[in-house]
C-alpha cells in the first residue's frame, strides 16, 4: 500500500505542466498564410485534450469556450460544402465564441499567446466579411449560381438522371460552384499570388495576340513568359486551387448564363435562368467592388463580359481554352525538370500560334482593357483598409 501510495506521488511529480505547443514555439512567418493560426490554434487544443492528469481527467477546457459549439461546427461544415447562412447569423455563431475561457485554460504564455492570435484574426477576419459581404452578396450569388443550373435544360435532364442514381450526388453537384465561388473569392481577396498569376495570365494573351506576327525564333519570349507563370502557379497550392476554382466558375456558371441570355434574345423571350444570371452579376459586382474599397468594377466587368461572349461564340477559342487547360494540368504535374524540355518548349509554340491564329485585333484590345484594369483592381484590393487589417492579424 505505501509503495502504492509513494508511486503516484512520484507520477504525480512527474506530470506535464506546461501543455503548450512546446519550447520550440517560434512566431509564424510574415508571409500571408490564413490557416496558420488556426493550425497553431488546433495544436494547442489537441495537446490538452489529450493530457489527462493522475486520475484520468481531461486538463482541457478549450470545448467549453464555444458557446453552442455544434452551431459552430454546422457552421465550418456548411462553408466547406459550398454553402453560406446570412452573415448575421455567421455573426453571431462566431462572437459567441468565449476567448477569455480559452486564456484561462491556457497555462503557458505561448498557449495564451496562440489565443490572443486567433482572437484577432477571427475578430479582423469577421470584420472584412461583413464589410465586404454586404446585401449576403456571396449566399446571393450562390443561391443564383445554382438556380441558373438547375434552369439550363441540358442540366434538368442531368440532374433527373442523377436524382435517380443518387440524390446526395445531386446534392452535391448543387454546392460545387458555391464552393468555388467561395475559394474564388478568397483568393482574390486575401492572396497577392493568385493576384498577380491572374493579371500575368490576362497580359501574356494580349501579348500573345499582338505579336501574331512575329516569326518562331522571336516568339521566345512569350515561351519564357509562359515558363515563369506556370513555375509561379505551382509554387504554390493555394494559388493552383483558386485558378481550378476560376476555371470551373467560368465553364460553368458563367458561360451557362451568357448562353441563356444569348437564347432569351434569339427567340425574343425570357430564358429561365436570365433573372438569376442578372440576380448574379448585380451582386458579384457590389461584392468585388466592396472588396476593392469602393473600386468601380464597370469596365472591368464589361471587359470579362466581352471575353465570355468569345468564348461563347467562338468554337475556336473553346477548343483552344480546352488545350490551354489540357497543356496547363500537364505543366502542373510533370516534374520540374520537364519545363525546360524539349516537349514543353514544343507545347508552348504550338499553343501560342494557335491563339495568334484565333484571336483578332479587335479580341487583343479586349485583353488590353481586362489586363489594365485588373491592375488597377488588385491594387485597390491590396490597399482595402480592412482587408489590411485583416492580414496584418494573421502572424
Amino acid at each position: 500500500m505505501a509503495e502504492a501510495i509513494k508511486s503516484a506521488l512520484n507520477r504525480r511529480k512527474s506530470a506535464p505542466t506546461d501543455f503548450s505547443p512546446g519550447g520550440d514555439y517560434s512566431p509564424l512567418k510574415e508571409e500571408f498564410k490564413p490557416d496558420s493560426t488556426r493550425a497553431r490554434f488546433e495544436e494547442l487544443v489537441n495537446t490538452y485534450r489529450n493530457t489527462n492528469d493522475i486520475r484520468g481527467r481531461a486538463l482541457s477546457g478549450f470545448d467549453k469556450s464555444v458557446g453552442n459549439g455544434g452551431s459552430l461546427l454546422q457552421l465550418m461544415s456548411m462553408v466547406k460544402g459550398g454553402e453560406l447562412p446570412p452573415t448575421s447569423q455567421i455573426s453571431r455563431v462566431i462572437n459567441k465564441i468565449k476567448f477569455g475561457t480559452m486564456r484561462e485554460s491556457a497555462t503557458t504564455f505561448q498557449g495564451r499567446k496562440v489565443v490572443d492570435n486567433l482572437e484577432n484574426s477571427t475578430t479582423k477576419g469577421l470584420a472584412a466579411f461583413e464589410e465586404i459581404n454586404g446585401n449576403d452578396n456571396a449566399q446571393e450569388i450562390i443561391g443564383s449560381m445554382n438556380n441558373i443550373r438547375k434552369k439550363t435544360i441540358d442540366d434538368r435532364k442531368e440532374m433527373t438522371h442523377k436524382a435517380k442514381e443518387s440524390t446526395i450526388e445531386s446534392k452535391s453537384d448543387f454546392s460545387t460552384a458555391g464552393k468555388d465561388f467561395l475559394v474564388l473569392a478568397n483568393g482574390i481577396g486575401t492572396s497577392s499570388s493568385f493576384r498577380k498569376a491572374l493579371g500575368d495570365m490576362f497580359s501574356l494573351v494580349s501579348a500573345m495576340v499582338q505579336n501574331k506576327k512575329l516569326s518562331s525564333e522571336d516568339n521566345q519570349p512569350l515561351i519564357d513568359r509562359v515558363r515563369n507563370l506556370i513555375v509561379e502557379v505551382r509554387k504554390d497550392t493555394s494559388v493552383r486551387k483558386s485558378m481550378s476554382s476560376l476555371h470551373s466558375l467560368y465553364g460553368t456558371s458563367f458561360t451557362k448564363g451568357s448562353s441563356a441570355m444569348k437564347d432569351a434574345r434569339e427567340k425574343a423571350e425570357d430564358h429561365p435562368a436570365l433573372e438569376d444570371y442578372r440576380h448574379a452579376r448585380e451582386h458579384a459586382k457590389d461584392l468585388f467592388s466592396r472588396m476593392g474599397n469602393g473600386y468601380d468594377v464597370t469596365k472591368l466587368v464589361a471587359a470579362l463580359s466581352a471575353v465570355g461572349v468569345m468564348v461563347r461564340d467562338n468554337q475556336n477559342i473553346r477548343e483552344l481554352i480546352d488545350n490551354a487547360k489540357g497543356f496547363g494540368d500537364w505543366a502542373m504535374n510533370v516534374d520540374e525538370d520537364e519545363l525546360t524540355a524539349d516537349e514543353f518548349e514544343s507545347r508552348s509554340k504550338d499553343l501560342i500560334h494557335q491563339s495568334q491564329s484565333v484571336f483578332t485585333e479587335e479580341d487583343s484590345k479586349q485583353f488590353d482593357t481586362l489586363s489594365h484594369e485588373f491592375k488597377g483592381y488588385t491594387h485597390a484590393v491590396q490597399e482595402n483598409p480592412v482587408l489590411v487589417e485583416y492580414k496584418n492579424s494573421m502572424v
